[in-house]
């Protein structure tokens, strides 16, 4: 995974500067991100923010990825299997419903209508989703859905907590501390 190998990184060999790093930097430190969010948070042109993406992944030094029509970009750290998790987890909603799952283990579309307070057919539109990208799986016999990774979604959460700043993910790292104390 991505994290403490990248805040330590000599930029000196790759001739990372400017633009470039700060870009290098934003996905290490939040992998998933898309390139709107990128350009918003480098404050870079639209242009430039190309450009420099461009020559970042034909270096090798990030990957993309497309998940539901949105380019997503990672470190080469990161496995392709979390890769769906991360662009998951940058939707609100979606971030929600997982997170509910963590809690809960299992939960049915009617339990999760209640809980998200979202309409059937929206959430019908986001468990779609994040089945398709292997996040979640339907159980039949229960007609209830559950996390297909609960670990590993965790263990994502609570190491890029500040990527995702959201009330429900504070909350449910704070509670998540206090029962691994």
């Amino acid at each position: 995974m991505s994290g403490s190998a990248e805040a330590s990184y000599d930029w000196r060999p790759i001739g990372l500067s400017g633009v470039r790093r700060r870009l290098w930097e934003l996905i290490g430190a939040a992998p998933g991100l898309h390139f709107r969010e990128l350009q918003r948070q480098s404050r870079a042109a639209t242009g430039e923010t190309v450009y420099h993406l461009d020559v970042l992944e034909r270096q090798g030094h990030i990957q993309s990825e497309r998940f539901g029509g949105l380019r997503r970009f990672f470190s080469p750290e990161v496995a392709a299997e979390d890769r769906a998790v991360f662009a998951a987890l940058h939707s609100q909603t979606r971030r929600q419903i997982v997170l509910l799952l963590l809690a809960e283990g299992q939960l049915t579309h009617r339990q999760l209508v209640e809980a998200t307070r979202l309409a059937p057919s929206t959430l019908t539109w986001h468990l779609r989703h994040l089945r398709r990208s292997g996040v979640l799986e339907l159980e039949p016999s229960a007609s209830a859905y559950t996390l297909v990774r609960p670990r590993v979604v965790r263990k994502l959460l609570l190491r890029h907590r500040t990527t995702f700043r959201d009330e429900l993910v504070n909350r449910f790292a704070d509670t998540w501390d206090q029962i691994s104390l």
